[in-house]
């Protein structure tokens, strides 16, 4: 049986961590490319929903003032103009 001699063993145990190293660096390549792609789909997916969000708080805005408006209105013809604009 041979022996191993104190410098095949620091030079084996070397060699291990250089290929763990070299796979952990695989790994974190593979997640930043992940990280990455999620990234992405945040980025493209979102902004659809942020202006259909917006574009309703504009129309709730909207809708409120035409309401105030025509709770302050002191004539029937004011009320009815408010209320034929609000529908169309």
């Amino acid at each position: 049986m041979t022996t191993m001699t104190v410098g095949k063993k620091i030079a084996l145990a070397c060699a291990v961590l250089v290929a763990f190293t070299t796979m952990l660096g695989g790994v974190s390549v593979l997640n930043l490319s992940r990280v990455s792609h999620g990234v992405q789909l945040l980025v493209t997916d979102s902004l659809p929903g942020t202006y259909l969000s917006g574009k309703a708080l504009a129309l709730a805005k909207d809708l409120r003032g035409k309401m105030l408006t025509h709770i302050a209105s002191e004539t029937e013809a004011e009320m009815t103009a408010l209320e034929l604009s609000s529908r169309g």
